[in-house]
């Protein structure tokens, strides 16, 4: 019998509306703010809350059931009995069960944890000339280097994707490394406040070890709660709308809609916007669709920024597709993403790192070549990478 981790989240409830906001800028007004801590963030002014009400009552029964189910640890416990964690490439201790060696056997296998190539050789970060490098650390955190920037996507170095590290949904795969051991990040770019995408010990050890330095690109609504974990250099920005890294003018961020929603709390859900993001360089284009059900967003997207040199686009967590179709994309959307923002290649992201939905966790890279081969395309157009590893991009040839 094949291991298979634990799920962490799963509903029963009725699925949410397909949310897609027409994005604009509300007026920042003050507001009293929900709570304290990490958790809570400050509510949107009046106008954007009066766009979100709609979408927020079609779907909160299924958004607090998922809420609830993705801080529940007993989902995860069939992982945290034997795989730890731990940052610098491996799985720490952990009671071990019957089956346990074969259980991290069969994982190491499947899905090994690499060393980044950066751990080794630090003082290769950043030098790709005129192409880029894109390395995958795990669930939708991607390092990007392009056009003299390294940034991150959605990063989350935690163990749990919960609001507390002593339950709710933990790794079978580790981190590659720990933040200590990357290399100088210029940017961060944040899609939406989900647990697993907008993690609270990450940012405050980023911001711990970078400081005013580090930029961070934030939707709508966040700005307040970045601040309160002590960062400063925070850009907040409205769909369609773009800002830049000081020193670096010729490279332009660009928050682009996507289809999704934001909770952190029983009292924040759609207070903050959700998005993907396209980086403009003079040399190349990154495209970041964070998490998003298929949408039309996304040609509109290709129509005005492509077509893009890299895109990082999720394939996992898409089971049962009845609740999940609204929110998570299945690998042939995936694809059909890819194919709308008109997109080179593209990097296999939000698989094989927690366990959030049904689906068997070897399935989603299976279900994407399948899925290729029906559109014609190649394994090596929308590729797939383990844990810790990297790939460059030639703007002459492709891949190297």
């Amino acid at each position: 019998m094949r291991w298979r981790p634990r799920r962490g989240s799963l509903s029963a409830g009725p699925p949410p509306a397909a949310i897609l906001l027409r994005g604009r800028r509300a007026a920042r007004g003050a507001a009293g703010r929900h709570g304290e801590g990490p958790g809570a963030v400050e509510p949107l002014p009046a106008a954007r809350r009066a766009t979100l009400s709609g979408g927020r009552a079609r779907c909160e029964a299924a958004v607090v059931q998922r809420l609830l189910l993705e801080s529940r640890g007993a989902a995860a416990e069939g992982v945290e009995r034997h795989h730890g964690g731990g940052g610098g490439g491996g799985e720490g201790g952990g009671r071990d069960f019957p089956g346990a060696a074969a259980a991290r056997e069969e994982l190491d296998k499947e899905l090994p944890v690499l060393k980044p190539y950066f751990v080794q050789k630090p003082e290769l970060a950043g030098k790709t000339g005129t192409g880029m490098r894109v390395t995958w650390l795990g669930h939708a955190s991607v390092m990007v280097e392009m056009d003299e920037l390294i940034f991150l996507t959605d990063p989350i170095f935690s163990q749990r994707a919960s609001p507390t590290q002593l339950m709710g949904p933990k790794r079978f795969r580790g981190p590659p490394c720990t933040v200590e051991q990357l290399p100088k990040i210029d940017a961060v770019m944040i899609s939406h406040t989900h647990y697993d995408h907008l993690d609270y010990n990450t940012v405050t050890s980023l911001n711990e070890r970078f400081g005013s330095e580090l930029r961070w690109f934030v939707p709508l609504g966040l700005l307040d709660w970045m601040q309160r974990c002590g960062c400063e250099n925070v850009i907040e920005l409205d769909w369609w709308e773009e800002n830049c890294v000081p020193g670096h003018d010729a490279v332009t961020f660009v928050f682009t809609p996507s289809q999704h929603w934001c909770k952190r709390t029983a009292t924040d859900d759609n207070k903050v916007l959700w998005g993907s993001w396209s980086v403009l360089g003079p040399w190349n284009r990154f495209f970041f669709s964070g998490d998003t059900g298929y949408c039309v967003a996304f040609e509109q997207i290709g129509k005005r920024f492509g077509p893009f040199d890299l895109a990082a686009i999720p394939i996992g967590a898409y089971e049962p597709r009845w609740f999940m179709k609204y929110q998570h994309v299945d690998p042939e959307e995936a694809v059909r993403i890819h194919i709308d923002v008109q997109a080179k290649k593209s990097v296999a992201i939000h698989w094989g790192t927690f366990a959030l939905a049904n689906e068997y966790y070897l399935d989603p890279p299976v279900k994407l070549n399948e899925a290729l081969e029906r559109y014609g395309l190649k394994k090596e157009d929308f590729f797939v990478l383990n844990h810790g590893e990297s790939r460059e991009l030639s703007t002459n040839d492709g891949f190297e």
